[in-house]
């Protein structure tokens, strides 16, 4: 398990990360012991105002949109699945101004300022919303939301969900109301559709391997 909590720093005006639990793959951003009670501070180089965490990687917002990550695999958004125990910038994002960061098991989500969504990560049964099931070691942009801005994200096991400014909401990956009927029954979806309803009645046209 990970824990993340900020600290203000009133000298320097800076968010100091203290993480906590385990660190095996790295994303406690500790360079020696893999486990401790507490860790030292990581000293971001912007102030930090938001976390995330997944099983291997964490994630990290400054206030002026910067995305840094650390830990291990493809959520990380570096580029590369490799262990990377210091927060490196995710740079794929440069560019753009992100306004939320949220994490799944394995995958990362990000919002920027126009309320576009980004993803990354492991895209088994479609959790990434960007059509397939491949994943990616850099955000991608999701593209089937077409003009709807979207304001809060947040990622699970194998599901994503996206909630529009018009209050409505989506999900990708497996159907939050199948979650319980066992891998043999979920319903699964790699784009992005509107939830309503339980699981049986998911519009079949936006699903991909439905019940299997």
């Amino acid at each position: 398990s990970l824990s993340l909590s900020l600290r203000n720093s009133f000298r320097n005006k800076l968010h100091c990360l203290f993480p906590t639990g385990s660190g095996f793959h790295g994303q406690l951003v500790e360079r020696d012991e893999m486990q401790k009670t507490f860790h030292n501070a990581w000293n971001p180089p912007v102030r930090i105002i938001q976390v995330a965490a997944g099983v291997a990687h964490s994630v990290m917002l400054g206030e002026g949109g910067e995305v840094f990550a650390a830990g291990a695999g493809n959520a990380m958004g570096l580029g590369t699945p490799e262990m990377s125990r210091i927060p490196q910038r995710v740079t794929a994002l440069i560019g753009q101004r992100i306004v939320m960061v949220a994490a799944g098991n394995f995958h990362s989500l990000f919002i920027t300022d126009e309320g576009q969504v980004y993803t990354c990560g492991d895209g088994a049964h479609g959790r990434l919303g960007l059509g397939s099931e491949e994943s990616h070691a850099t955000p991608q942009r999701v593209t089937a939301f077409g003009n709807r801005k979207i304001v809060r994200v947040a990622g699970g096991h194998d599901l994503s969900l996206f909630i529009s400014l018009r209050g409505e909401c989506f999900w990708a990956g497996a159907h939050p109301a199948s979650l319980d009927l066992g891998r043999q029954r979920q319903v699964f979806c790699s784009v992005p559709s509107l939830l309503s309803g339980p699981a049986g009645d998911v519009n079949e046209k936006n699903t991909e391997n439905t019940w299997r």
